[in-house]
């Protein structure tokens, strides 16, 4: 079989002739900045696998409070991922959605209910997000696409270069 192959697609809309296996957020603070979570040394944005008959938007949300203990306002989709010749998905291909959206709420730190672990938040400026993440260049091109729709939708300023600040010690 073939390997592995995913494709980085630009849309406002969710193609539903695919599964949908990940809805991820990229969650900006009011300074630009973009939460991430730190699970024993692994770098990730707050977002996981849909449950049934949760919309997208439910399942980030349910997804932001079990993880990263945070809600948002205003998400708004940037694209997805098509993912193809996936052997552990039966070579199906099917989709991992990307929303930008503004924080709203950060709580207190918790474990989450599926793992059980307590992940260390951080808010950190894009210049940091991808080598965090080590998305490489797939990675790149969703930050700019969240960077580019934050900044023309939600009216927020980037400083690519703010502070790191951690929420979590």
């Amino acid at each position: 079989m073939d390997e592995l192959k995913v494709t980085w697609i630009l849309s406002n809309e969710i193609d539903y002739s695919f599964s949908i296996k990940q809805v991820y957020g990229f969650l900006f603070d009011n300074f630009g900045r973009i939460l991430v979570h730190d699970d024993l040394g692994r770098f990730n944005l707050p977002g996981g696998k849909p449950e049934k008959d949760e919309t997208v938007i439910q399942t980030l949300e349910r997804e932001c409070i079990e993880e990263s203990q945070v809600t948002f306002k205003e998400p708004e989709l940037i694209g997805f991922q098509l993912v193809e010749n996936d052997k552990d998905y039966n070579y199906k291909p099917y989709i991992q959605l990307r929303f930008i959206a503004k924080i709203d709420q950060l709580f207190p730190l918790l474990p989450d209910p599926v793992t059980s672990r307590a992940y260390k938040r951080s808010l950190v400026s894009i210049s940091q997000v991808n080598t965090l993440l080590k998305w490489g260049e797939a990675g790149r091109v969703q930050l700019e696409a969240a960077v580019k729709k934050i900044k023309n939708k939600l009216c927020i300023e980037i400083d690519q270069y703010m502070e790191k600040r951690i929420i979590d010690e």
